[in-house]
């Protein structure tokens, strides 16, 4: 009886030594990051943990009962990017964390990691309290591409938050499930604006050519800027049925209407609308005439040169002038490349956010030293024009150029260098990191 008292009595002990130990490291690994959270801002921070790669998962793992929910989130999306099936198990308590933040977090995070065996716990998540619990839980379904998933996610469509039903059809169109489409084109005709704009912007996404009737017919929207989005997305959908209805669009009164019409007819790239864009060079606004000679070098018909090189002669607005040279240089005319690089320094910040984007637009690669340079410059609007330049140019350049831009000062720049980085590389992004000095 005394050997077994005594038995119990060490048992406990030794199960209080460990919850001691393991309190301790939680605190610990909660208190290091608390403090680099204040040193550093999220994405140099989530960049540096990514880097490390699974050194640090056992570190992240105790930082996920950390008292902060802060710290917790953080770690549990820290996890997500460095794709580690160790933090599995963690990460699916995590899903049931009593923060908001942190239960939307560890979801994206096992999404990314995209373990077939979670399907099940994201699926019930789905239909926790919180809409934007099962949004994020919709999400990182979709994220994992498992089909498993699809009949959760036609549920979901009916859910009572609109955020949710438009995840949901988002996680179906990843999912490669066209159940949603007709459900997504009867939303962009009969919802709120809010709503119909969401919808419509899906229908682009999944390039959904069963939709073109319906867009087309939303054209004449009184809502104009449902019109202009869903001429864009016939832009994004890309078939030539829309061309006609687009060309009568040109002719509308509004400039957002005209541009957005512009730009969609060299998406499509239809030679027969070059006459059309070409007179459009002459419309009074700027913003359509600069949309219409970037759509004249897409279709990339010779015949426009001719007028291109009037129209830049006379041009009067310089942002319009480095499409004119952009799309020049496109059919052919080399010299028209110098006159976009002498804009990449004009004083006017949108002069030089417009030439920074046609260099990218160009894939010119001997341009990126350029490039690099406006990474610091003054206006946040030229410098994120930068970054997605650089990730237009050819590889190895686009890679390397981007993960230099992780270093720079300004959070913006760092921010969208990891976004591009992680969604293009995912967790191969470590290895690349790793191999940096």
């Amino acid at each position: 009886m005394i050997d077994r008292r005594l038995q119990n009595t060490l048992s406990l002990g030794i199960s209080a030594l460990f919850l001691t130990l393991s309190i301790c490291s939680c605190n610990e690994a909660s208190k290091t990051l608390r403090q680099e959270m204040k040193e550093k801002d999220w994405y140099r921070l989530q960049c540096e943990y990514t880097a490390r790669g699974e050194t640090v998962v056992t570190f992240l793992t105790e930082a996920l009962r950390s008292r902060s929910s802060g710290v917790r989130a953080f770690a549990a999306e820290a996890l997500g990017r460095i794709g580690c099936r160790e933090a599995v198990p963690a990460l699916l308590r995590a899903v049931g964390d009593h923060k908001l933040n942190v239960r939307c977090a560890a979801a994206i995070a096992l999404g990314r990691i995209a373990d077939p065996a979670t399907v099940h716990r994201l699926c019930m998540a789905t239909r926790e309290t919180k809409a934007k619990g099962r949004a994020a839980a919709c999400d990182a379904l979709g994220m994992m591409g498992d089909k498993a998933a699809i009949p959760e996610m036609k549920k979901r469509l009916t859910d009572k938050s609109w955020e949710v039903k438009l995840a949901a059809a988002r996680a179906l169109r990843k999912l490669g499930d066209p159940s949603a489409v007709p459900i997504l084109i009867q939303w962009a005709t009969t919802e709120s604006e809010e709503v119909r704009q969401e919808a419509i912007f899906e229908l682009g996404e999944g390039r959904a050519r069963a939709a073109v009737p319906a867009l087309m017919g939303l054209l004449k929207d009184p809502k104009w800027n449902v019109s202009e989005l869903s001429a864009q997305t016939l832009g994004t959908v890309g078939d030539a049925e829309a061309t006609g209805s687009l060309l009568n669009m040109l002719k509308s009164e509004r400039i957002p209407l005209r541009a957005a019409a512009a730009e969609a007819l060299g998406k499509i790239g239809d030679p027969a609308t070059v006459s059309a864009l070409i007179e459009m060079l002459a419309d009074w606004s700027p913003e359509v005439r600069r949309r219409s000679a970037k759509a004249l070098g897409e279709i990339g018909d010779a015949a426009a040169g001719d007028a291109l090189a009037d129209q830049l002669e006379g041009e009067g607005n310089l942002s319009v002038s480095v499409w004119l040279a952009a799309s020049l240089y496109k059919l052919g005319a080399e010299k028209a490349l110098g006159y976009i690089t002498k804009e990449v320094d004009n004083q006017d910040g949108l002069v030089r956010m417009n030439a920074v984007e046609a260099l990218g637009w160009l894939g010119h690669e001997p341009s990126i030293g350029l490039l690099t340079l406006h990474l610091r410059d003054e206006h946040s609007y030229v410098r994120l024009a930068s970054v997605y330049a650089l990730a237009n140019m050819p590889e190895p350049s686009s890679r390397e150029q981007l993960i230099m831009a992780l270093n720079q000062f300004h959070p913006d720049v760092r921010r969208a260098a990891f976004e591009i980085l992680h969604d293009r590389y995912g967790p191969k992004l470590i290895d690349m990191l790793r191999a940096q000095p």
